[in-house]
């Protein structure tokens, strides 16, 4: 389990279904003792408000609906000079900037004794889904399966994207 530490485990808390949902299932499941982890924290990163980066509605709304208190942690601003030297140093690609976002959260929660942070990536392809039945149905020679996805798809998205 992604929980498992002998220290509390820290989840980002934003306005996504995923992360939220992580949240609120590890809160409830520490309150049963099903958790194996001493207990939860919930952490945000704060962006600019009034732009679709501030999220702080959301996340205060979570942590108010299960009664835990929010570390909120000023977003972490990285400009063009901050990833060019990232590239330096590691000779790879550095995070994405929409990672990047997340660094002052993650060494907050160091600091503050966590030493696990469990998110909820991958939550909004899970729920949106993706176009790998495609291939499925071509590797499995399921004609019959890709001629009915694609016929589905068509009139919702359009030649182009059902392509």
């Amino acid at each position: 389990q992604a929980s498992r530490s002998h220290l509390p485990a820290a989840y980002p808390v934003s306005g996504g279904l995923d992360s939220s949902a992580v949240f609120a299932t590890a809160h409830q499941l520490a309150g049963k003792g099903a958790l194996p982890a001493p207990g939860v924290r919930a952490y945000t990163s704060l962006g600019p408000p009034g732009t679709a980066a501030d999220e702080t509605a959301y996340a205060r709304a979570v942590a108010r609906h299960c009664g835990v208190s929010l570390t909120e942690v000023e977003a972490h601003e990285a400009d063009l000079a901050w990833f060019t030297r990232m590239h330096q140093v590691h000779l790879d690609m550095p995070t994405m900037p929409n990672g990047a976002n997340h660094i002052a959260m993650e060494r907050k929660v160091a600091a503050d004794g966590s030493r696990i942070l469990v998110g909820g990536q991958g939550g909004d392809q899970w729920l949106e889904g993706t176009y790998n039945y495609y291939n499925e149905d071509l590797l499995a020679l399921d004609w019959r399966g890709l001629a009915t996805s694609f016929a589905a798809d068509l009139p919702v998205m359009g030649l182009p994207m059902a392509l």
